[in-house]
């Protein structure tokens, strides 16, 4: 028994039959890619907003721990008894003498230049502004 050969594709048939499947794996490889990419897009912008929140998170973590310093720093001179000696004086009189504002000037803008600070104030017990140094606005305002 012979067994039959089968049929040749026609050759007419051939190239047009390629062509269609080569646009066939190309659309499927275009669409397995695009899913990919989605994917890939989606896990960078959650770790891109991870990273935000963190950083975000360790700097408001270092403006509270400076603002602490810096708050701590002002009780400590608000209870020493130099600076209660030579500043309170200053700050109850209703017209302090310039040579006294000239000293606590000098004082404060030393303080401030030391400590690196843009500015510097000096508030009475009620919380006025008595005596300022350094750049104007140097203090962002308080929300």
């Amino acid at each position: 028994m012979e067994r039959s050969r089968p049929e040749r594709i026609p050759s007419r048939w051939l190239v047009p039959g390629l062509g269609i499947l080569l646009v066939l794996s190309g659309i499927l490889v275009a669409w397995a890619l695009r899913g990919t990419f989605r994917t890939q897009e989606a896990q960078l912008v959650r770790s891109s907003r991870e990273l935000l929140h963190s950083l975000a998170a360790q700097r408001l973590g270092l403006l509270a721990s400076r603002r602490d310093q810096l708050l701590a720093d002002a009780r400590v001179m608000a209870q020493s008894p130099v600076v209660r000696s030579s500043v309170l004086p200053v700050l109850r009189s209703p017209a302090p003498s310039e040579e006294d504002l000239a000293a606590l000037t000098h004082w404060l803008d030393l303080r401030r230049r030391v400590f690196r600070h843009r500015a510097a104030r000096l508030l009475d017990p009620a919380g006025m502004i008595r005596l300022a140094v350094g750049e104007e606005g140097g203090f962002p305002q308080v929300l």
